[in-house]
């Protein structure tokens, strides 16, 4: 079954005096548990087009200056991949970071701290989506994050392209290729990340991930007797 979904949330739909408020909800409920702050004295605005593609988030995010914080205390299974738009951006995370300027992107992984800073209007994509894709196509997820890729030459330019196109030609998608094209942006992206780490995934992604999800669907269904080859 093909689980798709369209949604935008922008400040402009508030009260100046709740946007703050607002926005801190916004990006809690589309990415992760976050603490926001405001990095200068300035009305904060912001909007999100977020759709959802089975298991792959695609977010359009643009807003003002802030910092955002995800804290030890609210692990959650998901990994994501900013690509910088507009503005310039930082990503850090396990005592390193990378420098988000237009084109590049940056992984981070919502199981451990990180924190995302703009010191001025930005806009990005956002892809989200369960850690363990990133794990079953043999990324070294410690090696992975916070480094910057660039989104002009070789892998890193197919991956941000492959991204950009799917979230300006989503709606022309038939269902059917839905699941199959977020899976191929996953692996668009691990080659491209794997690659800036200086790692290479063992084997073919695509092949790996299909492994993985025979896998799970083995172990979810032990007990059912219906269970054949």
């Amino acid at each position: 079954m093909v689980v798709r979904s369209s949604n935008v949330l922008s400040t402009d739909d508030v009260a100046p005096d709740d946007r703050f408020a607002y926005w801190r909800e916004v990006v809690c409920a589309v990415f992760v548990p976050l603490g926001v702050e405001q990095h200068r004295e300035q009305p904060l605005t912001g909007t999100v087009d977020v759709r959802r593609w089975d298991d792959v988030r695609l977010s359009h995010v643009t807003s003002s200056p802030q910092i955002v914080r995800h804290g030890a205390t609210d692990p959650f299974d998901d990994c994501l991949v900013s690509i910088q738009l507009r503005g310039r951006g930082r990503v850090s995370q396990g005592g390193r970071t990378a420098e988000l300027l237009p084109g590049r992107f940056a992984l981070y992984d919502a199981t451990r701290p990180y924190e995302l800073a703009f010191d001025e209007d930005f806009e990005q994509l956002v892809v989200q989506f369960p850690r363990n894709e990133l794990l079953a196509r043999s990324l070294v997820l410690d090696d992975a994050t916070a480094r910057a890729c660039g989104g002009d030459q070789g892998l890193g330019a197919v991956a941000a392209s492959f991204v950009r196109s799917l979230v300006d030609h989503g709606d022309e998608v038939p269902d059917h290729a839905v699941g199959r094209l977020g899976s191929q942006a996953i692996d668009c992206l691990t080659a491209a990340l794997a690659q800036a780490s200086g790692h290479q995934t063992s084997g073919d992604a695509t092949a790996t991930a299909e492994r993985q999800r025979v896998l799970d669907h083995i172990e979810a269904n032990l007990a059912d007797p219906s269970l054949s080859i």
